[in-house]
């Protein structure tokens, strides 16, 4: 199963737009006047991007029972052609998992939580069970 953890980069982005004072609607009462990209145009960019890495590195990767591996994926967000495009920074094997800032240390806090249930709950309790931020991105692992 492939999934990614969309907490970090949708809370920072989030963060980002309060910062600016920047809201997901108009401010009119309109709530829809305003296109979420996030939603409709950089995350299903960022999901094509993890899935096309992993199945380009997955015959490298050596099955072993009950193990996993957590990698990082760095990503910017630039302007191309009027709707922003993801590009691939970096894949970190090793990704940093420390609360080195206040806004790293309560997602990295989310994310440790939302990983056991991922690799406890999930193999327990099966489809629809609460796996938290996890957004699973490929269930058939023998699709190509």
């Amino acid at each position: 199963v492939a999934a990614a953890n969309s907490a970090d980069a949708g809370a920072a982005a989030k963060e980002a737009r309060d910062a600016r004072g920047e809201h997901e609607h108009c401010g009119d009462g309109a709530q829809d006047c305003c296109e979420n990209l996030w939603t409709t145009c950089i995350w299903p960019q960022i999901k094509d991007i993890v899935l096309v890495s992993l199945r380009c590195a997955a015959d490298k990767v050596k099955p072993r029972k009950n193990t996993t591996e957590l990698f990082g994926y760095d990503f910017m967000v630039c302007p191309a052609s009027g709707r922003p495009r993801a590009w691939l920074i970096e894949v970190n094997s090793s990704p940093a998992l420390d609360y080195s800032t206040p806004v790293t240390c309560p997602l990295v806090k989310k994310v440790m939580e939302d990983t056991v249930r991922v690799m406890v709950d999930l193999p327990e309790g099966g489809e629809g069970t609460d796996i938290g931020e996890w957004v699973p991105l490929v269930l058939d692992s023998a699709r190509p």
